[in-house]
């Protein structure tokens, strides 16, 4: 993308359903915005009509990522794949639309069953944390003599660690990849 468009700044677009997250991207470069950087609760996005792309989420936990990032994106790239931008454990990738074509960044069932299985023990892990802050912040209010204050401010971290953890839980069984992979 070689214009000098202005950026536009999108908010993120919350999905456990990284199909979800792909199509949104697809469909805002349909629209003629293409994904240039990721922050951490906004996207920025370049207008340009020039240009459609598929976009692909790709999860690889945070020490995968270090030690073999170069290599893992060098082998995307050697696909087809151009490398948009990261956040934390997720990558995005695109390459240009094709009408009739839904390209995937895994299209053995090894590699897609190792993907789903990243996803579901991401958040796995992170439904369980949250379960576990709800449980030590329940202890605490309900032992708490507390001023009026701190009693409803630890209740409501009580309720959003509950509410984070079991949607992080549900989250990991929902977990799915484009075309109906695990």
């Amino acid at each position: 993308m070689k214009t000098n468009a202005p950026l536009v700044s999108k908010p993120y677009k919350l999905a456990w359903n990284v199909q979800q997250m792909d199509a949104h991207l697809c469909n805002l470069s349909k629209d003629g915005l293409h994904l240039v950087k990721m922050g951490w609760f906004r996207k920025q996005f370049k207008k340009s009509g020039d240009e459609r792309y598929e976009y692909r989420h790709d999860y690889q936990s945070v020490m995968a990522a270090r030690k073999g990032f170069d290599e893992y994106r060098a082998s995307l790239e050697a696909e087809g794949w151009e490398y948009v931008a990261s956040r934390v454990c997720w990558h995005v990738f695109r390459r240009p639309y094709a009408a009739g074509e839904h390209p995937e960044l895994y299209a053995d069932p090894a590699s897609r069953s190792r993907y789903s299985t990243r996803l579901n023990q991401a958040f796995l892990f992170l439904g369980t944390a949250n379960l576990v802050g709800f449980s030590v912040n329940l202890h605490h209010f309900l032992q708490s003599d507390a001023s009026l204050v701190r009693s409803l401010i630890t209740g409501v971290a009580v309720g959003l660690n509950l509410t984070a953890g079991l949607a992080l839980l549900y989250a990991s069984k929902k977990a799915k990849l484009q075309g109906g992979g695990a």
